[in-house]
């Protein structure tokens, strides 16, 4: 859908790139985790972290070929095999899916140290970004960061989360679909560009502007379902 979408709105090439992954990409582990904790409990997160394994893995392979392929050079598919191999976050999902198949146990300093380490990186990547940010950079992109935001934090959400709720999904199950469709750009979509090709600055300037406002349109989400029961 974002990328019929773009297809249909956007002109420049080197926006197409970051506006399809800005509308699909969402921030699920950063913002969709801690929703899901606050919503149900920490007990109740086995769903979320499920489908963290599948969903991160999936956004990352999209990304990198959505970003090969708008970049503006031929694509190579070996290269597109290549970067998607190498995305940092494709291997950090097969690590931690492999460790959980032979049951690897950190010991207990190892884990604390990596969970201090994750702890500090969302804080780190939003202060990067926001001295990366210009305002000017607003009406810039004005037009665009409008349909970015539209589609990411009100169609997206409308579409599926309804077609979820009429499929039968309560309770957590619902609550892991409100982060995967509701919540704000990832952070990474920002460095991926700069990396791949694209409007980096565009890029940014969506996660700064769907990061501040997805705080209104989750809290909207999250009423507006808990009130018609579905958890």
């Amino acid at each position: 859908l974002s990328l019929a979408f773009t297809l249909l709105v956007e002109k420049k090439p080197d926006r197409k790139g970051p506006m399809i992954q800005g509308i699909y990409r969402s921030n699920f582990v950063i913002i969709g985790l801690p929703i899901a904790e606050s919503l149900m409990g920490e007990k109740q997160l086995g769903t979320v972290a499920v489908l963290i394994a599948i969903v991160v893995p999936v956004f990352n392979i999209l990304a990198v070929i959505t970003l090969e392929v708008f970049n503006g050079r031929k694509v190579k598919v070996g290269q597109l095999v290549r970067d998607i191999l190498k995305n940092p976050l494709i291997l950090a999902s097969a690590a931690g899916i492999l460790a959980l198949l032979v049951k690897l146990r950190l010991p207990t300093f190892a884990l604390t140290m990596l969970q201090e380490m994750s702890d500090a990186t969302t804080p780190l990547l939003l202060f990067l970004l926001g001295a990366f940010f210009q305002f000017d950079g607003i009406k810039k992109y004005l037009g665009d960061l409008v349909k970015v935001c539209v589609g990411r934090l009100v169609a997206i959400p409308a579409i599926f989360l309804t077609i979820a709720a009429l499929l039968g999904f309560r309770g957590v199950d619902f609550v892991a679909l409100i982060g995967v469709f509701g919540s704000a750009t990832a952070i990474a979509s920002f460095t991926m560009t700069q990396q791949m090709g694209g409007d980096a600055e565009f890029a940014g300037d969506i996660v700064v502007m769907t990061s501040a406002l997805c705080s209104v349109t989750l809290f909207g989400w999250s009423f507006l379902f808990k009130s018609l029961g579905m958890f």
